[in-house]
């Protein structure tokens, strides 16, 4: 089989504006694939039976390609899947950064054109345009291109000899590739209505918060300024005039013969030289420090102080709108979305994590709707079911739990799962008491919430600090909701219990030994249902990480085939049934209203689950709504 590589450059919205291959003697060809003997050509090479095209993240470029009407057929091969394969701990899986780590390549295109890329991105953001990189001139561009297509040839070169050892996986890796694409075209729709209307919300909410603060900033005369420096008195005036800045005095520096000058400027929530600012003029007794010696404004440090001054609400507050408004709200509008094309596509990264797991664009990040706190974030009702569809999201029930409860051998996780016993609010009753739990269904939700969170911390290795730190805030919820003289147990002592009633100790050391030995943590399964090896090239130093990093690599390994067969049955029997996407351990599904939605949810229910493989069955329940994603309900089928 000859090999030869392909690379795509693409505008923002996936659309391939040139190309470049490199055959196996590192000849190299640019294809601009607006010339149609260009395009043609590629096209040609894409659409070989006989020739393995080898990409660097296949799926973005199979994408962009399709997207111009250019179809990659198998067979293809994958760098970067290769690179998480073979040693998951490279500084990084993309390209350059591999070419740099692997390959000793000097990559001297990619620091001219960042330079280039940053100035053009700045005026791009300017006039309010999204960065694309047709933007970039082309022979700025050529060079870096071409390099693309040299490098991912030399790392299959490098990659294909170890990886043999997990070629079982490796094609399954592989295989998944089409289906992937399939479900970035698909997309996701989006209620472009509704995502305006919280636009407007939330910038009401926090122009509100703003005014609360000029007065209140009015009231203490606390007033923030900063400094700019000048040659001469009459530039900083000039700068000021033009930036409609107020002076309030010069300062002349001797040093270097300039002057400086300090100006009033508003209040920015964003800047901790602001908020350490007005905490001080508060006297709010935070005595926290960061590294350098600043005081610490960071999310997790002024939680704890969140009842001793109405600021510290506020400020968390506006933290909250500026993530929506930021991360979610004007991206969906501006970017992912169009007033002509409501449908969003995300990319998917099918070995994001190093573990295996699935990453991807934005859509991975969006909080789901926690009712039990104040301002719940409302985001994942901006995405809606197509007409005529049911949106349906299947969850794998705490298959972490599952899998600690598989690998540590604790019996008494196994038979609380085995006896349909929800495994969370099992521990809630061990650390919390059930005279505790059943004061009221609030607080037997907060429990859950609170030994949910030992449960994933003890897993995912969280430092003793933050897990404290979580508890704590939990604490404080539930203590609102309990007579004054009811006394809970501290943090600690809530630690000191789970690790007297559950082995996760001897399960870390046994994780930790086994490193020591082996320098690797292997998974090996031979079931009907998965049958593959791999191992993690864990670094010692930490070691600590073991335990998380198979439970996390199982769980990876467990949707993926879970999804592979359901996206097999759906194409067995030609259902108008679409995946929309992955987040963490959920498959999302549209429906067709036309089928007996109940029956279509039961069978892929059946085919995610998996009752062979481990010593508790991996079970998984569904949601569906016909209205958005934030009002899918649990349903019993």
């Amino acid at each position: 089989m000859k090999y030869t590589t392909v690379d795509t450059e693409y505008t923002y919205d996936y659309k391939a504006f040139i190309a470049t291959s490199t055959d196996e003697q590192l000849k190299s060809r640019l294809y601009i694939l607006s010339d149609k003997k260009d395009f043609l050509a590629l096209k040609k090479i894409c659409e070989s039976t006989t020739l393995a095209k080898v990409f660097h993240a296949a799926c973005n470029d199979i994408y962009a390609l399709q997207n111009i009407g250019i179809n990659v057929v198998p067979p293809y091969d994958d760098t970067f899947i290769a690179a998480r394969l073979v040693n998951e701990n490279f500084q990084a899986a993309g390209l350059k950064k591999l070419a740099k780590e692997v390959l000793d390549e000097p990559c001297l295109e990619e620091k001219l054109l960042s330079k280039l890329k940053s100035k053009i991105k700045r005026e791009a953001k300017k006039t309010g345009q999204i960065f694309s990189y047709d933007m970039i001139p082309r022979e700025a561009l050529y060079p870096y291109a071409i390099k693309d297509t040299e490098y991912t040839m030399k790392l299959w070169y490098y990659f294909m000899k170890p990886l043999k050892k997990y070629k079982a996986i490796y094609d399954f890796e592989i295989s998944l590739i089409p289906d992937i694409v399939e479900v970035v075209s698909y997309g996701f729709r989006v209620d472009r209505v509704f995502v305006k209307n919280q636009i407007k919300i939330l910038q009401a909410r926090r122009a509100k918060l703003y005014t609360d603060l000029t007065k209140l900033f009015k009231k203490r005369n606390i007033t923030f300024t900063k400094t700019i420096e000048r040659k001469k008195i009459k530039s900083i005036k000039s700068y000021c005039a033009k930036h409609d800045l107020i002076l309030k005095k010069i300062i002349f520096n001797s040093t270097n013969n300039s002057y400086n000058g300090i100006i009033n400027e508003n209040f920015n929530l964003s800047s901790p030289k602001h908020i350490a600012h007005i905490i001080s003029s508060l006297d709010i007794p935070i005595t926290e420090t960061t590294d350098k010696m600043n005081l610490a404004t960071d999310k997790e440090t002024l939680l704890k102080y969140i009842d001793v001054h109405p600021f510290i609400k506020m400020k968390l507050d506006d933290s909250i709108i500026e993530k929506q408004l930021n991360t979610y709200y004007e991206p969906l509008l501006n970017y992912y979305t169009t007033p002509k094309d409501p449908t969003a596509h995300f990319m998917l990264y099918q070995s994001g994590a190093k573990t295996g797991r699935f990453t991807a664009e934005l859509i991975q990040t969006i909080p789901r709707i926690d009712e039990l706190v104040e301002n719940p974030k409302e985001v994942r009702r901006a995405f809606v079911p197509r007409t005529g569809y049911t949106m349906v999201c299947i969850d794998y029930d705490q298959i972490e739990m599952r899998l600690f409860a598989h690998y540590s051998k604790c019996q008494t996780i196994i038979d609380r799962i085995k006896n349909g016993f929800d495994p969370h609010l099992g521990t809630a009753i061990d650390i919390f008491g059930e005279k505790l739990i059943n004061m009221s269904d609030k607080i037997k939700k907060f429990c859950r919430k609170a030994a949910k969170n030992v449960n994933f911390g003890i897993i995912y290795g969280m430092g003793k600090g933050k897990l404290t730190s979580q508890l704590a805030s939990i604490l404080r919820h539930i203590q609102k909701e309990l007579p004054k003289n009811y006394t809970l147990p501290r943090p600690q002592d809530i630690l000191n219990n789970y690790y007297h009633q559950y082995p996760v100790k001897e399960f870390a050391r046994q994780m930790t030994g086994q490193l020591y030995r082996t320098g690797v943590i292997e998974m090996k399964f031979d079931s009907d249902l998965m049958s593959f090896t791999r191992d993690y090239k864990v670094p010692q130093e930490l070691a600590y990480k073991a335990p998380n990093v198979l439970i996390q690599g199982t769980a990876a390994y467990v949707m993926k085939y879970g999804m592979k067969r359901c996206i097999n049955y759906i194409h067995k029997f030609k259902l108008d049934i679409k995946l929309i996407t992955t987040i963490h351990d959920e498959l999302i599904f549209e429906i067709k209203n036309d089928y007996n939605v109940n029956k279509q949810t039961k069978k892929l229910i059946t085919l995610m689950e998996d009752r062979v493989t481990f010593d508790v069955p991996i079970l998984a329940s569904a949601k569906m709504s016909t209205k958005s994603w934030g009002d899918c309900k649990e349903v019993k089928i």
